[in-house]
């Protein structure tokens, strides 16, 4: 259950991540392959915002203990990349464009302004 995250998370966390990264009913919830990977993108993204879309490869890969291999793909899917750091030597996941935007005031053209404006 939640008691295999860190301690020094408090439960009300813990409890919120397990349930939005486990599978299962009950007291038989489980943390498949498949919703790690999922946490494990929801980490790059929420780090990539955090840190001006910008980090560390390594530090990331040891946090979630997976093998470089794998942590590139899930960048990869994420719509980042990894990038070598001339200046250190390091690995770096880096998002040069943003990939969406989001306008509160966007409305979409009726089919007959797209019309007119061919």
């Amino acid at each position: 259950g939640n008691r295999a995250l860190p301690e020094h998370l408090p439960e009300l966390i813990k409890k919120k991540l397990f349930d939005q990264f486990s599978s299962g009913a009950g007291n038989r919830r489980m943390i498949t392959p498949d919703m790690k990977d999922k946490a494990v993108c929801y980490m790059i993204v929420v780090g990539l915002k955090l840190s001006n879309f910008n980090i560390n490869l390594q530090h990331l890969t040891e946090v979630a203990h997976l093998d470089s291999r794998k942590m590139k793909k899930l960048v990869m899917m994420c719509g980042a990349n990894v990038e070598q750091d001339t200046a250190t030597g390091q690995g770096r996941i880096i998002l040069r464009k943003v990939l969406t935007k989001f306008d509160v005031n966007y409305t979409p053209k009726s089919k007959a302004e797209r019309q007119r404006t061919k």
